[in-house]
C-alpha cells in the first residue's frame, strides 16, 4: 500500500485538463512527465525487491 500527502491544489489531471488548467505550459509538463519517468525508474531499478504497479 501507499500512502501520499493530501495536495491543496488538487490532482495533476485536474492541474492538466481542468476547468481552468494550472500548468498551461508544455516546458512544466514536460518536466513533470521527466520527473514521473524517473520515479517509475527507480521503483523498477533502485529499489530492492523491485516495487510492482
Amino acid at each position: 500500500m501507499m500512502v501520499s500527502e493530501c495536495m491543496q491544489n488538487g490532482s495533476l489531471a485536474k492541474a492538466l485538463h481542468g476547468k481552468q488548467p494550472l500548468l498551461v505550459d508544455w516546458v512544466s509538463r514536460y518536466n513533470i512527465a521527466i520527473g514521473v519517468a524517473q520515479g517509475v525508474a527507480n521503483l523498477h531499478h533502485v529499489c530492492n525487491p523491485p516495487v510492482i504497479h
